[in-house]
């Protein structure tokens, strides 16, 4: 099994610990939490980034990028 790439998710000005990429979007849970892991979807995410709500640093999905932004490979 092939490991992704660490990525780092702040959402609303808050760490969140991301938990993997999906076809459909992402799972993240709050710091320290793997009791409750919650679903952000591809439509959500772009809309949170344009609005500054959600930061991604690291390895992301090329579809997980503003118009905006410039995707590194």
């Amino acid at each position: 099994m092939s490991e992704q790439p660490s990525t780092q998710l702040w959402l609303g000005g808050m760490r969140v610990e991301f938990v993997k990429w999906t076809q459909s979007g992402l799972i993240y849970t709050r710091v320290g939490s793997r009791e409750t892991l919650a679903n952000l979807t591809r439509s959500t995410i772009i809309r949170l980034l344009k609005e500054g709500m959600l930061v991604i640093e690291g390895y992301r999905p090329a579809w997980a990028s503003t118009d905006d932004e410039v995707q590194e490979e």
